[in-house]
């Protein structure tokens, strides 16, 4: 396997690292640290208007229909700058999660949103007791009008104050 970067591979890091270095300064993370918002929402609306929020997500579901390894890309030089988003929990693991396990109702409705930045997603996984073991699951769900209610709890659900869906 050739873990080289191709051309524009390396174009996409370099601008990311130079958009990352004028948007998200050492500075800018701080107040976001100190603040209650928990992100950037500016930054958010400019990765998004960038394309990066649909990266790896399919062209059917408004996303851009790259492979993972651009996202990758992305998320090392987000890392790199600390950037305030939630990237990860949106982008990765709940459009993931969505791409992966959803019906074609569910990611029809949820990844447009995704793709576009206007719905921050995360992915709810771990029981209050650290567990991540299938059997250990307590949480249900049940049939509600037009979605689903929820009972039990999560634990360690990553931006899910900022999150539109769980």
């Amino acid at each position: 396997m050739d873990f080289h970067r191709s051309d524009e591979q390396a174009m996409l890091g370099d601008g990311a690292r130079r958009f990352l270095e004028e948007q998200c300064s050492t500075d800018q993370v701080r107040a976001v640290m100190d603040s209650d918002a928990g992100y950037d929402p500016d930054l958010w609306r400019a990765m998004a208007d960038q394309g990066w929020t649909a990266m790896h997500i399919p062209e059917a579901y408004g996303g851009a229909g790259f492979s993972f390894a651009e996202t990758a890309i992305l998320l090392r030089e987000m890392g790199r700058s600390l950037a305030p988003v939630p990237y990860l929990s949106s982008v990765v693991l709940a459009a993931e999660a969505i791409m992966r396990a959803g019906s074609d109702e569910q990611k029809g409705r949820w990844l447009p949103g995704i793709a576009s930045g206007d719905l921050i997603a995360t992915l709810a996984v771990a029981e209050p007791d650290g567990g991540w073991d299938e059997a250990d699951v307590a949480t249900a769900a049940e049939p509600a009008g037009d979605g689903y209610t929820l009972t039990g709890t999560k634990a360690f659900v990553t931006d899910a104050d900022a999150a539109g869906l769980v």
